[in-house]
């Protein structure tokens, strides 16, 4: 469940956050510094919601024992929560710098 909201929450993100911060920095001709130029490109947020899909699924599908599923499903959790969160805050916090 949690694996399913943080993808909903990075879909989201993507899909109406992403286009109106790309739009809001074309708008003012305004370069983006180095991690907001990786948060804001259209292949990282898919790509980090798919390896913690395909980590998700290995927990799932693998013939492991019960901690090591665990251990998987929870990696995809936590890979899955850092592109979040790392898209946010890096495609956010040069709105917020001072000039």
């Amino acid at each position: 469940l949690t694996e399913a909201i943080t993808l909903l929450l990075a879909a989201l993100f993507y899909l109406r956050g992403r286009p109106a911060i790309v739009a809001a920095f074309d708008a003012f001709a305004t370069p983006r510094p180095t991690l907001t130029g990786i948060a804001l490109a259209p292949t990282f947020l898919p790509a980090v919601g798919l390896g913690s899909v395909a980590l998700f699924a290995v927990a799932l599908l693998a013939p492991v024992r019960r901690s090591q599923q665990m251990n998987l499903a929870g990696a995809a959790v936590v890979l899955a929560g850092f592109g979040l969160v790392f898209a946010v805050i890096a495609a956010l916090y040069p709105i917020f710098q001072p000039v």
